[in-house]
């Protein structure tokens, strides 16, 4: 902890008209950096998990890899602040040639880390990315444009640590406030706007979701306000059940089940297991209807041999839009809702319709 102490002190910057220009041009090379991080970390977790399904092999692997690439080159080591202040201070010696190589090991010892289960997070790492690729880029600015004259290589060191956290994170300005209070870079604030909203802007063409929303996107868990999906989610499922059904039971004769279905308001009745109270399965009106008016057989037949012991069916658990794809795949109108096995009522797609149509009310009256 540094308290109030800058951690990564510079010289003070100054950014003429053509060092805007030449960070703007960097937000290329810097949204690729962020692209290609961004993918590591997805397809290092899910390829490791994938070869190595149990979690203590999966770690040791990860470990060795990046055991390995830490021997070999240990500047990518730890969190990486050490390199960005010697890159600050112009001591970092390397060639060009090795500044691409050490922000390519160091997704790669990151993407390693997180995806075989170590501590961790991303912060630290875009910084460390964004620091070498803007040293990286006012090398070969300098190399390619030799007559030019161009601020020194810290200016375009926090542009790149500005651009790598909000393409990253998603947060152009997160991007841009944390670096100029860990740097005391308010010299230089004009440069990090461009590069940070120009990053930001590459990588969502590329990336929909920041490095935070792709997983709770992949499982359908980022709701956007006033969307169907954040509308539905504000319903709890067990509000919507209809519950006043009356169980049957499956050695229960249709003579004795008839006359409860004309006294019933319902069509659709809970097979329940008579001792245990067990969810069976449900029977409906249509399940009847052609021993209606044959008593023989109503009074021959049984509740287990028309109910339907198949029936979707969805947990209590569930959200609404899930219950929704169940009625999509289903074509069912009405689903028995259970929990564990018992029944708990039963939801119907003109209920969930019918409160949609309120809660959409009052959400756009807010």
């Amino acid at each position: 902890f540094h308290g109030n102490q800058i951690p990564f002190r510079h010289r003070p910057l100054q950014a003429a008209p053509a060092d805007i220009l030449a960070v703007a041009a960097m937000s290329l090379v810097v949204a690729l950096f962020v692209i290609l991080f961004m993918r590591a970390l997805r397809t290092g977790g899910a390829g490791l998990a994938k070869l190595l399904p149990h979690p203590p092999a999966r770690a040791v692997l990860g470990g060795l890899l990046v055991g390995c690439v830490v021997v070999a080159f240990p500047a990518v080591r730890g969190e990486g602040y050490h390199l960005v202040r010697s890159l600050l201070d112009g001591g970092a010696g390397q060639a060009l040639g090795m500044m691409l190589i050490l922000v390519l090991m160091k997704i790669l010892a990151t993407a390693m880390t997180l995806g075989s289960g170590g501590s961790g997070g991303v912060f630290a790492p875009s910084l460390v990315i964004g620091a070498l690729s803007g040293y990286l880029f006012h090398g070969l600015l300098c190399m390619l444009f030799p007559a030019a004259v161009f601020a020194a290589a810290p200016l375009f060191i926090l542009a790149g640590m500005a651009g790598t956290i909000s393409g990253t994170l998603g947060a152009p300005l997160t991007g841009i406030f944390l670096v100029v209070e860990i740097t005391g870079g308010y010299d230089v604030i004009l440069p990090l706007l461009v590069i940070s909203f120009l990053t930001y802007t590459l990588v969502r063409l590329a990336e929909r979701h920041s490095i935070y929303q792709y997983e709770l996107a992949e499982k359908g868990l980022l709701l956007r306000p006033r969307t169907d999906a954040r509308i539905l989610a504000d319903i709890p499922l067990t509000e919507l059940l209809e519950r006043d059904l009356v169980p049957v039971y499956p050695d229960m004769p249709l003579a004795t089940l008839i006359p409860r279905i004309h006294r019933s308001r319902r069509n659709h009745f809970p097979v329940e297991d008579r001792s245990t109270g067990r969810f069976l399965g449900m029977v409906n009106f249509v399940d009847v209807k052609e021993f209606l008016f044959d008593d023989a057989m109503a009074r021959t037949v049984l509740v287990e041999e028309v109910m339907r012991s198949d029936a979707p069916i969805v947990g209590a658990g569930e959200s609404l839009p899930q219950v929704l794809s169940v009625f999509d795949r289903t074509g069912a109108w009405s689903l028995p809702v259970v929990e564990g096995d018992r029944f708990l009522g039963l939801i119907s797609k003109s209920t969930i319709l019918d409160h949609y149509r309120k809660e959409l009310k009052i959400q756009t009256e807010v």
